[in-house]
C-alpha cells in the first residue's frame, strides 16, 4: 500500500510540469487544502535542479502563509484537468 500517486512515465510528467509554475502548484495545494495538501513526488526535485526555480532555492524553500494566500489555485485546477481530473 502506498498513499502516493504512482508515476509510471516520469519523463512525461516532467515534460507536462514544464507548462506550470511548480512553486505555485505547491503553494496552491496548501491554499486549496491546508490540512492535507496533495504534493506530487516530482515537484521538489524540480525545484532543486531547474534553473527557473533558483530564487526558491535561494530562499531555502521558506514560504509563508502570505505566499500561500497569493497562490493561483486556478493554475492548480488546470494542472489537475490536464491529467484527467474534473476537480482537485
Amino acid at each position: 500500500y502506498s498513499n502516493t500517486m504512482a508515476c509510471p512515465e516520469p519523463e512525461m510528467w516532467l515534460m507536462y510540469d514544464l507548462n506550470f509554475n511548480v512553486t505555485n502548484l505547491i503553494l496552491a495545494s496548501f491554499r486549496h487544502n491546508p490540512e492535507a495538501p496533495i504534493l506530487f513526488t516530482q515537484w521538489m526535485p524540480q525545484l532543486e535542479v531547474y534553473e527557473k526555480y533558483a530564487d526558491q532555492r535561494e530562499r531555502g524553500f521558506q514560504w509563508t502563509w502570505n505566499d500561500v494566500e497569493a497562490a493561483d489555485v486556478n493554475e492548480l485546477k488546470k494542472y489537475y484537468r490536464g491529467i484527467g481530473y474534473d476537480s482537485i
